[in-house]
């Protein structure tokens, strides 16, 4: 199976390889993107609540992409 992240051609750093990769990184950006706007939208939530969610969704990130690219 392919790696859905893998070095750049130019810069430094991994980025996405596959449709996978790229499903994640978009889901990652929804996420964040959702749990800023409950938080700037609904005063009711407590805001470590969407924190939380925000700081879940990077470090799950973060655990994908060393799961899912190639060593060399």
């Amino acid at each position: 199976m392919a790696p859905w992240f893998g070095p750049k051609t130019v810069g430094y750093g991994i980025g996405p390889t596959g449709w996978q990769g790229w499903l994640v990184c978009a889901l990652v950006v929804v996420i964040a993107v959702g749990a800023a706007l409950a938080m700037a939208r609904a005063p009711a939530v407590p805001r470590w609540i969407p924190l939380a969610v925000m700081a879940l969704d990077l470090v799950s990130f973060i655990a994908i992409i060393a799961l899912k690219t190639e060593s060399d």
